[in-house]
């Protein structure tokens, strides 16, 4: 509800003291969320102060679809496909994000992993010439941008930039988000590495992971941010655009100048769409609620999704299998369980005295993480022989802390991808596991879950060592090899430790996995915390 009042300092106090409300200065306005708790005390509000309320009606949010624009989209992107002269043309399913690019000219390409979000952009701005074109991306992939793109359009000039570049004339710049911003800048005006960036009159941008710009307030969000509103077209490609809740949402919105058209303040957003909860001490917007009718919002005016399945059918199927593993350090993981346990009973007799302390908590729950993975490496040694020794096929192994897997790329002298290798590096690493014998190659999760391209060739088989906390870094490292061109059944195994804290981390994944699909499919769930669900489970 929203109420339009000149300043009363009385009505100021009632209204605060109702609740969940909040003043606008961009609408000189109060607006306050009503439910069964505060509905009686606004009614009261209203008599006392004789005001004039206006219900938001969500419903108004709903775009139709200007088809005239969309058959004109149509039939000219027809014309251009049937002269467009290159080596690589799109599938059928990429012509349609072609035509959701131009409807919507800023918008979220949120499609699964492995569906070519990349090849889309890129089509996209070579049919409709979309020069001088900027792409921001993560150092890890700067080079399969330009490898793809010299792949569709080989004759354009391209500059990959780096902290030591002098910028010269290019079609395309392709730059990390690590080196956009100057390292001095000031905590209200940020300044680009580059200023000659600002000066280019920018047909296209593309942000490539755009979920890393889920932070309003850091330094790389506001100085895309400065650079977006200099272009006509702005793409944000991203697997997981919902990494864990709908809140992460509002500045990948505003980037592309939806998100006050659409919802408004921040305010609103977080008590329709985020299950909003004053606290003690801030408002708690890590909830999720309304989510259909989000979705259908967002799909109608900014963004668009294919899942990997219903597009891929050629896709072979995949196939899941949890491998349970005993412990080779019981009574240590055991003692240091105790210890959680016994810290938690003495420092806190509650779930909020323990939210209050969810650092120490983390810690240790990460110590008991650290432990059951510590204890399985005997049994993870135990499959590997066995899968040596039982197939011929190539074999990649993802884990999330760097100690063990370097353990066992020395045992098995096999390569190594972790955070310390430049994106040159990473490539040289991956060509040699795909073109000579070599029979395993060993990831972090973090480093190889982005930017990796071609495992699917050869590689049919992973082995998941420890779960993330997040279930969409789980979902990028299995889509390394379920995607666009793979030719065999695939089998993902997990070792997991019985009786542990892998347990508990397997159900929270699988939870997960549905407060992330109720974004990005419009369906509905609720979301647990992990943290906090383990020490309810402990206490």
């Amino acid at each position: 509800m929203k109420f339009s009042v000149p300043y009363n300092q009385e009505f100021i106090e009632d209204i605060k003291a109702i609740g969940k409300a909040m003043y606008t200065r961009e609408n000189k306005a109060w607006l306050i969320v009503v439910d069964y708790t505060n509905s009686h005390k606004i009614d009261s509000l209203i008599k006392k102060f004789s005001l004039k309320q206006f219900f938001i009606n969500y419903d108004n949010l709903y775009q139709p679809t200007n088809e005239t624009l969309l058959e004109r989209i149509k039939n000219g992107l027809e014309h251009k496909l049937t002269n467009f002269q290159s080596p690589k043309q799109p599938r059928h399913y990429q012509i349609d994000g072609i035509i959701k690019n131009l409807y919507f000219k800023k918008c979220i390409n949120g499609s699964d992993m492995g569906t070519g979000k990349t090849l889309t952009s890129i089509f996209t701005v070579e049919l409709y010439n979309l020069y001088p074109c900027l792409i921001i991306v993560p150092n890890s992939v700067k080079f399969n941008w330009q490898r793809q793109f010299k792949e569709v359009s080989p004759n354009k000039t391209i500059q990959v930039l780096d902290s030591k570049s002098v910028i010269e004339e290019a079609d395309i710049y392709i730059i990390n988000y690590d080196i956009l911003s100057a390292k001095k800048s000031g905590k209200r005006k940020i300044n680009l590495r580059f200023p000659e960036l600002e000066n280019i009159k920018w047909k296209s941008i593309i942000c490539d992971e755009s979920h890393m710009l889920k932070n309003n307030t850091s330094i790389r969000t506001k100085a895309v941010s400065k650079l977006a509103k200099l272009s006509e077209y702005v793409f944000l490609l991203t697997g997981t655009p919902v990494m864990n809740r709908p809140i992460e949402l509002v500045s990948q919105l505003k980037l592309i100048d939806k998100f006050e058209n659409l919802f408004g303040s921040e305010f609103e957003f977080m008590y329709r769409y985020c299950d909003a909860k004053k606290t003690e001490y801030r408002t708690d917007s890590s909830g999720a609620s309304n989510v259909p009718q989000l979705s259908k919002i967002l799909s109608q005016t900014c963004y668009y999704r294919v899942g990997k399945r219903e597009v891929l059918t050629e896709l072979p199927p995949i196939q899941e299998t949890m491998f349970e593993v005993e412990l080779s350090n019981l009574k240590e993981y055991t003692r240091a369980k105790n210890d959680l346990i016994v810290y938690l009973q003495e420092n806190f007799g509650n779930i909020a005295a323990a939210k209050a302390e969810m650092a120490q908590s983390l810690v240790l729950i990460n110590t008991l993480r650290q432990l059951a993975l510590k204890g399985k490496i005997s049994a993870i040694k135990d499959w590997i022989d066995m899968y040596l020794e039982s197939t011929d096929r190539k074999l990649v192994v993802f884990g999330t802390y760097n100690d063990p897997l370097d353990e066992l790329s020395r045992h098995y002298q096999s390569d190594l991808i972790y955070g310390g290798y430049n994106a040159e590096e990473r490539q040289t690493i991956l060509d040699w596991f795909r073109f000579t014998d070599q029979r395993i190659l060993f990831l972090n999760m973090f480093a190889g879950g982005t930017g990796i391209d071609g495992l699917q060739d050869v590689c049919s088989d992973m082995l998941i060592l420890d779960l993330p906390w997040r279930s969409t870094d789980l979902d990028q490292v299995v889509s390394r090899i379920e995607r666009d061109g793979a030719k065999y059944n695939i089998n993902v195994n997990y070792t997991l430790a019985k009786n542990t804290i892998d347990m508990e981390m397997w159900d929270y994944i699988e939870s997960k996995r549905k407060v992330v699909d109720q974004i990005n499919k419009g369906e509905t769930a609720d979301e647990r915390n992990i943290v906090i669900q383990i020490l309810k489970n402990y206490l």
